[in-house]
């Protein structure tokens, strides 16, 4: 909407969202207010601008996307961990009969192991934790833009009820106005006390029009509030004004911009965390190394000797060809994913642009060969009947006429600018 900019948003993965360059940075860079998060203050006024920044500091979805990517840090830490060594007290020869009855000929063996991973394993487990992370920040910065879009959307709702209040009130105003120039004429004389029966029907439909606004206003601002986690409006009214329809970006523009999408970028990052993953798998079908050392005591001559063991499984049975089959399928997969995330995203702009076309042509339309041709007519046939020259029935359809277009034309601005706040947070950036 014009005069209401959106929030840079500050991030590092490997495309433009929102106008800003993503590249996986630290989770703390990338976190909202960690829950319970400050009460945003009350505001009589609400812009766009700051709608937005409340979501997006305030946003319960946005404080669990963050706290997923904390979890995978962690996560990446704990693939980290060596393995922890292993202490064993072994006791042998002891409680049985003739000379090894009692503990005289026990013997005791207490020993320290340690499982040695081959073949990479803890840099190739660490490697597709951290690309887990990066697959994490992706999902935020993907949860951040759907915020901003229900979030605008919302806004727009209420400002167009806002506007559709007003506009009704000026239409109960000017019926009333009407009702008492025409009750002076009936009692002047001058009318017949039929014109008084003509007008109440249109006061009392702008009546029942407006407050069925006002009761839809309540909601809708409540709608907007939730964005932030509140259970009530924490503001008065919102302000803006809806743009301008001649101006946006053509269609192929836009299709070329979806590359910008979280949705179709963060897959460079989930085909290398899926590649990492057949590597780790193909790690594990190497048997690790359990090596051994310790001290044992000989019971009967009380002499002590060292030990040592060395163990390695026999990949006979479980060579993990089944997990690294299942890894390099979800691998081959990806690219058919990335074409799926892409093609609905297309269908996505494509029945937006059309909305959004279609809604420009009505304002341009209603704005310019509609509303004010049909505010000049109301203007001279109220003129007209003013001095006699017209009738009462001319009067009251005129400003019919009129009123249905100012609301359509409300309408249509509403439907532009939520169309055009789909298209923006699916391609990421402003049109």
């Amino acid at each position: 909407m014009a005069g209401c900019s959106k929030p840079e948003i500050k991030s590092n993965t490997t495309a433009q969202v929102a106008g800003a360059v993503y590249h996986a940075p630290p989770p703390r860079e990338v976190l909202v207010a960690p829950h319970p998060a400050s009460t945003p203050p009350y505001d009589d006024v609400l812009t766009l601008k700051e709608a937005i920044h409340r979501a997006l500091r305030f946003s319960p979805a946005l404080q669990s996307a963050s706290l997923e990517i904390e979890a995978k840090l962690g996560e990446a830490a704990q693939a980290a961990v060596r393995p922890n060594p292993e202490l064993a007290l072994d006791l042998e020869n002891f409680g049985g009969t003739g000379d090894v009855r009692g503990f005289q000929s026990a013997e005791s063996t207490l020993s320290l192991s340690q499982l040695v991973e081959l073949g990479d394993k803890r840099f190739k487990r660490l490697a597709v934790a951290d690309l887990d992370r990066a697959v994490a920040v992706w999902e935020f910065e993907g949860a951040r833009l759907q915020v901003i879009r229900e979030t605008a959307e919302a806004f727009i709702d209420v400002l167009a009820i806002q506007e559709t209040i007003e506009q009704t009130n000026e239409a109960n105003r000017i019926a009333k106005e009407l009702e008492r120039d025409v009750k002076a004429r009936v009692d002047a004389g001058e009318a017949s006390p039929v014109e008084i029966q003509r007008t109440r029907p249109i006061v009392a439909n702008t009546l029942v029009r407006l407050k069925a606004e006002r009761a839809r206003l309540d909601p809708t601002k409540r709608r907007l509030a939730s964005m932030w986690g509140q259970s009530r409006a924490d503001f008065g009214r919102v302000t803006g004004r809806f743009s301008d329809v001649d101006q946006f970006v053509s269609l192929d523009t836009l299709l070329s911009d979806l590359e910008r999408n979280p949705e179709v970028a963060r897959w460079s990052d989930e085909v290398a965390r899926r590649n990492a993953i057949v590597e780790l798998e193909v790690a594990k079908s190497i048997p690790d190394l359990t090596l051994g050392a310790g001290v044992r005591r000989l019971g009967e001559s009380e002499n002590t000797a060292i030990v040592a063991s060395a163990s390695v499984p026999l990949p006979i049975f479980d060579r993990n060809a089944g997990n690294i089959a299942a890894a390099e399928s979800r691998l081959l997969k990806a690219d058919y994913e990335r074409s799926t995330s892409l093609e609905a995203l297309r269908r996505a702009v494509l029945s937006a642009y059309a909305d959004l076309t279609s809604a420009a042509a009505e304002v341009r339309t209603l704005s310019k060969d509609v509303v004010p041709p049909a505010r000049e007519a109301y203007r001279a046939v109220q003129s007209s009947f003013k001095a006699g020259a017209s009738q009462l029935l001319e009067v009251l359809d005129a400003r019919r006429v009129l009123f249905e277009a100012e609301l359509s034309l409300i309408r249509a601005q509403a439907d532009f600018e939520k169309a055009k706040v789909r298209i923006e947070g699916l391609v990421g950036r402003k049109i």
